[in-house]
């Protein structure tokens, strides 16, 4: 896959756990995260820690997580450039950043 290169302003990041054995809604749901509500510093570690997932993440649900197992689903749209990504890591294999990322836009 392509490396992102910068995370722009209108950028829209979706990051959510999925998997496991009980579905929980309040403890699934997706975080929503604004680029515009980011410092530069703060979006340059995502974009970071995004091209860091690269190696690590699947683009299908069948190759992260299975039975109870859970997984990590990241997707970025934003509307300027017309791009959307989506990345999708075991929870096993979930850097720190991306749980971390995850934990603190549920705040």
């Amino acid at each position: 896959m392509k490396t992102l290169t910068a995370l722009d302003h209108n950028a829209v990041i979706l990051v959510s756990r999925e998997g496991g054995i009980a579905f929980m809604p309040k403890l699934n749901g997706a975080r929503r995260i604004e680029a515009a509500q980011m410092s530069d510093d703060k979006r340059a570690n995502v974009c970071e820690l995004i091209n860091h997932m690269l190696s690590c993440a699947s683009t299908t649900q069948a190759q992260a997580g299975s039975g109870d197992q859970r997984y990590y689903r990241l997707c970025i749209n934003s509307g300027e450039l017309c791009r959307d990504l989506e990345l999708i890591v075991p929870e096993t294999a979930a850097p720190q950043a991306l749980v971390n990322l995850w934990k603190d836009a549920g705040q």
